[in-house]
């Protein structure tokens, strides 16, 4: 990316003025075409006529995945840059064609809008590239999107990784170090609807994750199972009504003004629908970013010509339940441990194969029922050998 961005200065014309005729006609060969010497360590960086060095000075790079049901757009691993200078930013993913590695742009390189949420309407910007946040792209003038991709409302790409210490540089930049704090903290303030809204949420979130604790994985996989089922445009959107049925079907207890508090935050635009992915988020959450990073590597590790789809059997040969935590401490045996495992994928969408958005679905009830990171983390590193 960062070549790409350089390849403007080398080519500029504006690095040839200034040049010694004299070293010129030194270095001059016979049949030398004239303007064909040019000396590396000559060459300038700040030109006329182009912006690189500022946008190279004052850039941040993110890690993004798209938030997809379709296995080989979920496992997609894309960098994204944010350009402060021009409050522009694009998205690249990069692929292994042999020895050699391309960055092939997803989200090309321009300032965009919030298309979602109490922000609809306002441009990006820096504060917005924070871990754990979702970016919400238009499908169309994206040339570059897979065709899975374009069947989309729109493309939603959650942040999973920022290089903060160059963020915290550029905005803590000529700050007093006794007010950095401050400064930090008022650059992501949240309005007060915004802030509001994260309350509701969290109220609600607290109280399902309580109910689901010990059913996590059930809960969720079947859930996921169950909207499948019940999307029959394939578009991923269901109505209220639907989605507070499938509450009750799965034992879910919420009361009519708890659901429609929920509601009212995330159908802002008051349509009546919603995305089933973005309604599990919203009501059940989801783990951090922290962890999905653990159990996509795991899928990767059994997955690794990047499908986002595996033969269950395939799979089952990587699994080692005799290392797992619950296993070695005695909560559990490892006959029980393997039979509740081959248990879970029974919902699959395709008899016999898992896709990735079913694996993490596995993970994201597992992650219910574990409090601290470091046990979580150690399930997914002894089970898959990381």
């Amino acid at each position: 990316m960062v070549d790409q961005l350089s390849r403007a200065v080398v080519s500029d014309p504006s690095q040839d003025s200034g040049r010694s005729a004299d070293l010129d006609a030194l270095y001059h060969q016979p049949g030398q075409a004239r303007g064909v010497i040019r000396r590396l360590h000559k060459s300038k960086v700040k030109t006329s006529g182009t912006s690189t060095e500022q946008l190279l000075s004052q850039r941040v790079r993110f890690g993004a995945r798209i938030l997809s049901r379709v296995g080989s757009d979920a496992i997609r691993e894309l960098t994204g840059f944010f350009f402060c200078a021009e409050n522009s930013l694009t998205v690249y993913e990069y692929k292994q064609f042999g020895k050699t590695a391309k960055a092939l742009p997803l989200i090309h390189r321009n300032s965009y809008n919030h298309l979602v949420g109490r922000r609809r309407g306002l441009p990006y910007t820096l504060a917005d590239i924070r871990m754990g946040n979702v970016l919400h792209f238009a499908v169309g003038g994206q040339k570059s999107l897979p065709e899975t991709a374009r069947q989309m409302k729109t493309i939603p790409l959650m942040i999973c990784d920022v290089d903060e210490q160059t963020k915290a540089d550029l905005i803590l930049s000529g700050v007093r170090p006794t007010d950095e704090a401050e400064v930090w903290n008022k650059f992501h303030e949240l309005t007060e609807e915004e802030y509001k809204d994260q309350v509701v949420l969290r109220s609600v979130q607290d109280r399902v994750r309580e109910m689901i604790r010990k059913r996590g994985v059930r809960t969720l996989t079947g859930l996921s199972a169950h909207f499948r089922r019940s999307d029959r445009t394939g578009d991923g959107m269901l109505d209220r009504y639907e989605l507070q049925n499938a509450l009750r079907d799965f034992h879910i207890q919420l009361d009519q003004e708890e659901f429609d508090r929920v509601w009212q935050v995330v159908d802002l635009n008051g349509d009546g629908v919603l995305d089933y992915g973005e309604f599990i988020r919203s009501f059940i959450g989801t783990m951090s970013e922290h962890r999905k990073l653990f159990v996509r590597k795991a899928f990767q590790k059994i997955d690794p010509m990047h499908k986002g789809h595996v033969a269950l059997s395939q799979m089952t040969k990587f699994f080692n339940a005799a290392k797992h935590p619950w296993v070695r401490s005695g909560q559990t045996s490892e006959v029980g441990l393997t039979e509740q495992f081959l248990a879970s994928w029974t919902h699959c969408q395709t008899a016999g194969t898992v896709t990735y958005p079913e694996f993490e679905d596995y993970y994201e009830g597992i992650s219910v029922g574990v409090d601290a990171d470091e046990e979580f983390v150690n399930i997914l590193r002894n089970c898959w050998g990381l």
